[in-house]
């Protein structure tokens, strides 16, 4: 299967870079440069513009984005448990069915028989899935190249938040890390290594971007472009940030349930085996993969 595959990406990879016009995307991607980085001036001037704009906003508006915060929360749980619930009935449905083909390929006396046909369901699944992907990432090309000031800028945005979440390739480091800030005993908290930082992530940035919707009128007349940019078209950008971070905790996630595999959750209430913690980091990389990747499609960033 593996060689099956290396073949067909060999055979498609010229294919792809020619139809996608994979050649170009840096003098596209170079000329963002300014809205991917943030020096510390920079940052010292935004400080003070959403401050200020705070200070000249109503308390009584203040404190609507503040009761606003909990039903956010409260939005976004409910949603990412609606997400792990349909993968967990997804994959129970997938056991039940695949049991059941066994047992009866025993009954049958046709085992090998139905060995043969799932493998080969599943060469036939790692075909499309690469099928797929190309074709994901000749859209995604195509639209840089027609459109790169719209469609650069949330790619860059998916990237940093993956990068910034998940501490980088070798997974340490990023959000799930910063348990580490409570010393060497709070590593690895169900707190930070769970879908619990990708609901608080989330959280935050919907917040913030229902606090520059708030505040915007109030900001100096002559302000950074950053916030212009928030406030028009700002849901995709920071969906496209939110869909990062969560691959990025995932992988974190992903990589302490494998190669890091020894470690164990610090404040469960109870007791368990090594096992059951890789079970439950396992189950929790899963479900915030599955969120990055959308199970249900919907709005997230609404005020």
């Amino acid at each position: 299967m593996e060689k099956t595959y290396n073949k067909y990406i060999t055979k498609h990879r010229s294919k792809q870079a020619t139809e996608c016009g994979v050649r170009g995307w840096g003098d596209e991607m170079n000329a963002y440069p300014q809205t991917l980085s943030v020096t510390i001036k920079k940052r010292d001037h935004l400080l003070e513009e959403i401050s200020e704009a705070i200070r000249n906003t109503p308390r009584s508006e203040l404190r609507d984005w503040g009761m606003r915060i909990p039903t956010t929360m409260s939005t976004v749980t409910v949603r990412r448990g609606k997400n792990f619930g349909g993968l967990l009935k997804s994959l129970g449905k997938a056991f039940i069915n695949e049991g059941a083909g066994i047992v009866g390929s025993i009954h049958d006396g046709q085992v090998k028989e139905h060995i043969a046909q799932r493998g080969k369901a599943a060469h036939d699944s790692l075909l499309y899935a690469g099928e797929t992907a190309r074709n994901t990432f000749c859209q995604m090309s195509i639209a840089i190249k027609d459109d790169p000031s719209k469609y650069a800028p949330k790619l860059a945005a998916g990237m940093l938040g993956f990068l910034g979440a998940s501490g980088g390739i070798d997974g340490d480091g990023g959000v799930p890390d910063l348990d580490f800030l409570g010393g060497i005993g709070a590593h690895r908290s169900v707190f930070t290594h769970s879908i619990i930082a990708g609901i608080v992530i989330e959280t935050m940035l919907v917040s913030l971007s229902d606090l520059t919707k708030t505040v915007y009128n109030n900001l100096p007349e002559q302000h950074d472009q950053l916030w212009d940019r928030l406030v028009v078209g700002n849901e995709e950008i920071l969906m496209a940030l939110s869909q990062g971070m969560s691959a990025g905790i995932a992988y974190h996630l992903g990589v302490d349930a494998t190669i890091d595999g020894d470690g164990i959750y610090r404040d469960l209430p109870i007791s368990i085996p090594q096992d059951a913690h890789q079970i439950i980091i396992s189950a929790n990389a899963v479900a915030e993969g599955g969120n990055s990747f959308g199970w249900k499609k919907g709005k997230r960033f609404r005020s």
